[in-house]
């Protein structure tokens, strides 16, 4: 055949484009994908730990966060119970999952990319900003922040609430898993009666709470005690009777 070289040719040509996919990822398929874990969130972490277990996650969590999407869609639930641990989780990719893994490029996308996946996350979630440790906070920690904890007293005394532990839960959470950051605690009075008495009444519920907090493992050093405030206008009786609890940035802040 006078065409006989150029089909061999032609035949060594398919099979060398056929099988060069399968040469280029020769090795690829047992190469171990090194994702960094590197976050202040999870090195502060006494026990590193993730709402399902290590090889739940890397196999299961894109069906997890479709789980949680429509549990919060169609059944309004927003708590996830975990079915290694029990412990409870807010159902969020922004404010629980990437809370700890605040490096999407090292975490995420590391992965994501070598696999050549593109999941639709970030069509409605807004992506992390990665910043870089300068001893201050992130902007994604400031708003990861537990709110704020009033405490309302009884008239002239100094007994603690019953529901203070309860209400204080989240701060010391956050204060156990976060050890550079303070709290201040803030005693409020009002103008009426002896002023020195009421000072020393504010100081008194102030020393309360802090003693709460000593309790649940937040050493003396991390807490700042505010002077007594003074609560002044048409505010109501109850927020002259209060004593406030609120973290601060950093030490010494």
């Amino acid at each position: 055949m006078y065409n006989s070289g150029k089909i061999i040719a032609g035949i060594v040509v398919f099979f060398i484009l056929a099988a060069l996919p399968f040469l280029l990822n020769l090795g690829k398929a047992n190469a171990k994908i090194e994702t960094s874990i590197d976050t202040p969130e999870i090195n502060a972490m006494p026990v590193k730990q993730c709402v399902e277990s290590k090889e739940f996650m890397r196999s299961e969590h894109m069906q997890l966060l479709n789980d949680w999407r429509d549990e919060v869609v169609r059944n309004g639930n927003r708590i996830y119970t975990s079915r290694s641990n029990g412990r409870q989780f807010a159902i969020s990719l922004q404010n629980t999952c990437m809370k700890c893994h605040s490096n999407k490029k090292e975490f995420c996308d590391k992965c994501h990319n070598y696999l050549a996946v593109k999941p639709y996350c970030w069509s409605c979630h807004i992506a992390p900003k990665e910043e870089k440790g300068t001893g201050a906070m992130t902007s994604m920690q400031q708003a990861l922040l537990p709110a704020s904890v009033k405490l309302f007293y009884q008239t002239g005394k100094a007994d603690p609430p019953a529901d203070a532990a309860q209400k204080l839960s989240a701060l010391i959470d956050y204060l156990k898993a976060h050890p550079d950051s303070m709290v201040d605690i803030s005693g409020y009075v009002d103008r009426t009666g002896d002023p020195d008495k009421n000072a020393e009444l504010a100081k008194d519920r102030a020393k309360t709470v802090r003693e709460i907090l000593k309790a649940s493992g937040i050493p003396d050093e991390r807490i700042n005690m505010k002077k007594p405030e003074v609560v002044t206008g048409t505010g109501s009786a109850e927020e002259a009777r209060r004593v406030e609890v609120s973290i601060s940035s950093a030490k010494g802040v």
